[in-house]
């Protein structure tokens, strides 16, 4: 009994911390490094920067040639540029932060070019400078910009397939430790279905089509991590009903022989309470709660294995105390009176051999726990 429950405390914990692939099972895997990812974004930034440094320098060349101060234009500018120039490993919060901020001194910028008086009616004159200074960097910024272009589309594609591959590893664990895989790998399939159009829309450089396709892989995403989460669910609760069911039988059994087993009893309602803690927090999304009641659940499982063991442990210990003590009884008396009683010893010997008797039957009952 006190084998079977500790063998089903082990198995559970297996199953609870399914949720993560082995370094191992996963090793095929080739990720996209982020560093190819932010060469790619950073050679897109530099073209744009290229652009805006030009069309900046238009401006600021037409104030001082019609005598306006251009001081403030050429400060915002160097601000933009050092904007430019700090962009690399941030991250995506970061990035688009630093972005909106570049965003707003290119406004500013346009703002404080408007309210020069020099430059009143000079629209076309600009304009045309403007064109000048843009056409002399445009072949280099456009061959910088399809180079990244190239680069962004292997990178997309090749994110994919590492998290394609990835799934697949998922798979082989979940199944190689029992779990059902039919759900996740027909989910895995309308996965892998979709490249193909994603391939398909990175070719058009089409924004919309992009993000059509990306969107509805990202909805087939969550189908299948969906998938994943029910197969371990199946298996915990296989599992939970189990070691709810065996923990019970042994406080039935502890309780028959005269044993106090009010604390044991606490610990079996409080891990049925982290079960359900633990199934409402999945089910909400909770990825880091779960995680932290299931590191809970194992301790509580660990402590109330141990709990049972000693339980039985003490019992066997008592019972053979009692039987000990009931013999040497038995032969004290036999000596006082000289007048050996029969059927008390026989009685102690029945009570002994009982009592032997229940430990056996216990312990063949943890060879069978650990045998499954």
């Amino acid at each position: 009994m006190v084998r079977k429950a500790i063998a089903l405390f082990v198995l559970l914990g297996l199953v609870l911390s399914v949720g993560a692939v082995s370094a191992k099972s996963a090793s095929d895997c080739t990720e996209v490094k982020r560093s190819e990812f932010l060469d790619s974004r950073h050679a897109f930034d530099i073209s744009a920067a290229m652009v805006k440094n030009a069309q900046m320098d238009a401006v600021i060349e037409a104030a001082q040639e019609n005598g306006a101060d251009a001081s403030g234009l050429e400060s915002i500018k160097d601000e933009v540029n050092e904007k430019f120039g700090g962009i690399g490993t941030e991250t995506r919060a970061m990035y688009s932060a630093t972005m909106g901020e570049i965003k707003g001194l290119l406004q500013q910028f346009r703002e404080t070019a408007r309210a020069m008086g020099e430059l009143d009616g000079k629209a076309s004159e600009v304009q045309a400078k403007i064109q000048e200074k843009v056409e002399g960097i445009q072949a280099e910024a456009d061959s910088l910009k399809e180079d990244a272009k190239g680069n962004a589309r292997s990178i997309a594609l090749g994110i994919f397939d590492f998290h394609i591959c990835i799934a697949e590893a998922r798979i082989e664990t979940i199944s190689n430790r029992g779990l059902e895989t039919a759900e996740s790998t027909a989910a895995l399939d309308a996965v892998t279905a979709k490249r193909a159009g994603l391939e398909a829309a990175l070719d058009t450089e089409d924004r919309a089509e992009i993000k059509a396709a990306n969107e509805e892989i990202k909805d087939l995403w969550k189908g299948l991590r969906s998938a994943f989460s029910g197969a371990v669910k199946k298996k915990a609760d296989e599992y939970q009903e189990k070691v709810m069911g065996r923990t019970q039988e042994a406080i039935d059994k502890l309780k028959g022989a005269g044993v106090d087993t009010s604390a044991l009893e606490g610990s079996y309602a409080k891990i049925g309470e982290k079960f359900s803690e633990i199934n409402e927090l999945a089910d909400a999304g909770n990825r880091a709660g779960a995680i932290t009641a299931r590191q809970e659940l194992r301790t509580m499982l660990q402590e109330a294995a141990q709990e049972i063991r000693g339980m039985f442990q003490s019992y066997r210990e008592s019972k053979a105390a009692g039987s000990a003590t009931s013999a040497g009884a038995s032969d004290d008396t036999s000596g006082e009176d000289e007048t050996p009683d029969g059927g008390s010893s026989g009685d102690s010997g029945d009570s002994g051999s009982g009592s032997e008797g229940s430990g056996n039957g216990s312990e063949d009952s943890g060879q069978g726990g650990a045998q499954e």
